[in-house]
């Protein structure tokens, strides 16, 4: 599964207004979702978000065929980051869920 890392324009925008009023929230913060969603899960959502119908996955060794070490790291790594620090000094997300935040982008 390729972990994909997302936010709202809207959250991202707070996040950091909500960065830069609170003084004890320091060193690095990750802007994304509580709710880290696959690859596979960011296009469904895109896709229901937009009515349109999505792609068929491409598989791993197809990647691999194309793009060799180059697609391992470009196109099925991923990332499973949570803003913990984030949260923790009372930042609430308006869109914490991928179908959130792909319909607030429409």
């Amino acid at each position: 599964k390729q972990y994909f890392t997302f936010v709202s324009a809207r959250d991202a925008a707070r996040a950091l207004v909500h960065t830069l009023r609170t003084p004890s929230l320091t060193g690095p913060v990750n802007y994304c979702a509580p709710n880290p969603c696959t690859n596979y899960d960011f296009t469904k959502a895109l896709g229901r978000a937009l009515s349109r119908p999505t792609i068929i996955p491409l598989p791993k060794f197809a990647v691999r065929l194309l793009f060799g070490e180059m697609g391992d790291e470009m196109l099925l790594g991923g990332v499973r980051a949570k803003p913990t620090k984030l949260e923790q000094s009372g930042f609430e997300f308006e869109h914490p869920t991928v179908d959130e935040a792909c319909q607030s982008a429409i």
